[in-house]
């Protein structure tokens, strides 16, 4: 961090330029100062934040997944285009926007409820606490009508999975791991269908109202702008993060901030408590990016105003009709290069794909694909820049896992920093140097659990041709690659002895390098244990199930190019 006097690069960077008459950037002067949470307060539940939350501004979904022998289960969250604000608190749990998704035999399986269960308990004394404490110091809490008779109806400590919303849905198949991010479908035929009228998804369903004698909470008339610049909406959606309402993007400030870094700030706040928030980085990130979608249309809007006119519904219709036309076509055109801007979209991943193809048209083909996993529930490396570092070396192995993954899922951001910083450095210092690297483009994706990967191709200084219908050109390849494709297991009976402890856990700098610590890494690491989960797969003309990945595979001590006839793919294989 370089840190100086308590501190930081960024801090001192935004500062460098301050005028004498200005406050520090990331200051309470300046409005940037969230302060602390009151240790007194208690840890509330998600469920609990959203009984107490003011303002409602998206949508639960939670999915159970139920199999024989194990279960998982999903959370959605669909962002409203305005937030509800209620003046009466607490909310009930049939009041909240939480619909819950399970298998047709959930009600024979109480393990399937059980995954949410603990997400789901109320304390009436905490929500007491916590209304008591935001009425006194939060700005956006002080005229709010905390109902006793409400409060009477939550449970003392319990919980109340069996009062939301529920629905019976067919479990459905699972997914790869890596999806198809190609367009299915173009945002112009999105944009076509939106001005013919056409309704493209059948209407949800209306959920109806649950009986109760309460009356329902009084909501206000005018409801929360996602995209306002006068109503704190962040410090009413999540009070258990802005305690006492302070830095709320929307306060006046000498010195403003653009909403990007205001998030990046809250999530490097020092507590943490922000990064580990279920939701808040979800409403932050997509609240950003239906903004930039505004700025673009915009932009576009004005520009096109500018050169013919303002665009109407018929101007559209007609460039639909007669998409050919030269005015059709610019103005067609030029809806798109707007949409192929806003990252994550898939206009943005369609040009990503048209910039790769003229790579390879211009560099030739890549030499290599290569996919890197971290290890990130056993890096040393990372867990020394998270919290209870001393306690994650002390513990078991079996508790330390454990403690691995509640760390991972409480600083994302950090993970993810870590595992870019990682392999920038493996990137630059071994890849390079080894394989003569000139060109390479990335891309990070994140695993169901949150764990970081990244795919790469990298363009090679004398990498081998990949045109191996040419006899020659196989050769090259398989002796060119043979060499550096291997795989050797010093100890393929080895079974880890108990005690033995994490290989990975250690300091690789201080720990000395033997063909033993090598062969715990591997057998530990490397060794691929076929599963239904996982990579067993139903072939569709036999009806086998076999590996995807072509294993097991037989030991040979000679490289050969092989085609499989499944998938059309060449292998490099020993034989």
């Amino acid at each position: 961090m370089g840190l100086k006097d308590g501190v930081c690069k960024r801090c001192m960077a935004k500062d460098k330029n301050k005028k004498e008459d200005e406050p520090l950037f990331f200051s309470a002067e300046n409005q940037l100062d969230f302060g602390s949470v009151p240790a007194f307060l208690p840890q509330l539940t998600r469920i609990e934040e959203m009984l107490i939350a003011r303002v409602h501004v998206f949508v639960n979904v939670m999915q159970v997944r139920g199999q024989q022998y194990k279960y998982r289960g999903h959370i959605v969250h669909f962002l409203r285009d305005v937030g509800k604000v209620y003046r009466q608190l607490p909310l009930l749990p049939s009041e909240l926007d939480v619909i819950l998704l399970r298998p047709p035999n959930a009600s024979e399986h109480a393990h399937l409820d059980r995954q949410f269960r603990r997400q789901f308990r109320v304390r009436r004394r905490c929500l007491q606490a916590w209304l008591d404490f935001l009425r006194r110091s939060h700005p956006g809490y002080r005229d709010i009508a905390v109902c006793q008779k409400r409060m009477s109806v939550l449970p003392e400590d319990d919980d109340v999975l069996d009062q939301v919303a529920a629905v019976d849905v067919t479990d459905p198949l699972s997914a790869d791991l890596v999806p198809d991010l190609l367009p299915e479908d173009t945002e112009m035929e999105a944009l076509h269908s939106r001005i013919l009228g056409e309704e493209r998804d059948e209407p949800v369903p209306v959920r109806q109202p649950t009986q109760h004698q309460l009356e329902m909470p009084d909501i206000r008339r005018t409801p929360v702008n996602e995209f306002n610049r006068s109503q704190a909406l962040l410090s009413m959606a999540f009070p258990t993060l802005f305690p006492r309402g302070q830095a709320e993007f929307v306060e006046p400030r000498l010195r403003p901030i653009k909403y990007a870094d205001y998030i990046q700030h809250a999530l490097r706040w020092h507590d943490g408590r922000f990064a580990r928030h279920p939701t808040f980085r979800f409403v932050v990130f997509n609240t950003l990016m239906r903004a930039q979608a505004r700025a673009k249309s915009s932009y576009f809007v004005k520009q096109h105003h500018q050169r013919r006119g303002p665009i109407t519904r018929d101007d559209l219709l007609e460039a639909f009709q007669n998409p050919e036309s030269a005015d059709a076509q610019q103005l067609l055109n030029s809806i798109n290069r707007q949409t192929a801007q806003l990252r994550g979209t898939r206009p943005y991943w369609y040009r990503k794909r048209r910039e790769l193809e003229s790579y390879a048209y211009n560099l030739d083909s890549p030499g290599a694909f290569i996919t890197f996993t971290p290890a990130d529930l056993h890096w040393r490396s990372l867990y020394q820049h998270l919290p209870q570092f001393q306690d994650w070396q002390e513990l078991p192995e079996q508790q330390r896992m454990g403690m691995s993954s509640k760390l991972l899922r409480d600083n994302p951001h950090i993970a993810a920093w870590h595992f870019y910083r990682r392999f920038g450095l493996f990137r630059d210092i071994v890849l390079k140097q080894k394989f003569n690297v000139t060109d390479y483009w990335n891309r990070y994706e994140w695993q169901g659990r949150g764990s970081s990967h990244c795919h790469g191709l990298f363009w090679m200084d004398g990498a081998p041709s990949v045109d191996l219908e040419n006899e020659h050109t196989r050769k090259e390849f398989v002796r060119i690659w043979g060499s550096h494709v291997t795989a050797l297991n010093p100890e393929p009976a080895r079974v880890q002895q108990q005690g033995e402890g994490n290989p990975l856990a250690v300091n690789p700098l201080r720990h000395p390098l033997t063909f033993q610590w090598l062969s715990q890494i591997l057998n530990r690491c490397q060794r691929h244990h076929c599963s239904e989960t996982y990579c067993l797969r139903k072939k569709k003309d036999l009806g086998e199930i076999s590996c995807r990945f072509f294993f097991p595979r037989a030991w040979g001590d000679k490289s050969c190019l092989t085609s499989h006839t499944i998938t059309r793919f060449s292998l490099l294989l020993r034989v």
